[in-house]
């Protein structure tokens, strides 16, 4: 006859995210009715540091630490608007991110896409 186990199981996860870039904008006020505004916001590296805690009684705690770097895309804009009253106002904008320049490298150096963990090779 056997004896009962019992494991105990808790997970903890921490992340932090650091990077800096930059923002540049307009606004110009063609006429009293017309405006039109633009951002640029440039693209930068993120270090991005994950932590997983596991304890699994009876066995000792491990802690796992992966660092890596985003590369996040730089993005940009165009908007204007017209007032015809101080109630009544129409804008129209667009706005675009380079999505396909969005990468992680591991630590190993390797790159890949962040949204399906392929790897991004140079032929692509």
């Amino acid at each position: 006859m056997g004896f009962p186990l019992e494991i105990m199981f808790n997970q903890r996860e921490e992340a932090s995210f650091e990077g800096l870039n930059a923002h540049a904008g307009f606004l110009w006020h063609m006429t009293n009715s017309w405006t039109m505004g633009g951002v640029y916001k440039s693209a930068f590296d993120a270090d991005l540091e994950k932590k997983s805690f596991l304890m699994q009684i009876p066995n000792p705690p491990v802690s796992v630490t992966e660092n890596i770097t985003m590369r996040m895309p730089s993005s940009y804009g165009l908007g204007v608007s017209y007032r015809h009253s101080d109630n009544w106002t129409a804008a129209l904008d667009v706005y675009r991110t380079e999505w396909s320049r969005f990468v992680i490298e591991t630590e190993g150096g390797s790159e890949v896409n962040p949204l399906d963990g392929d790897p991004i090779s140079d032929d692509a």
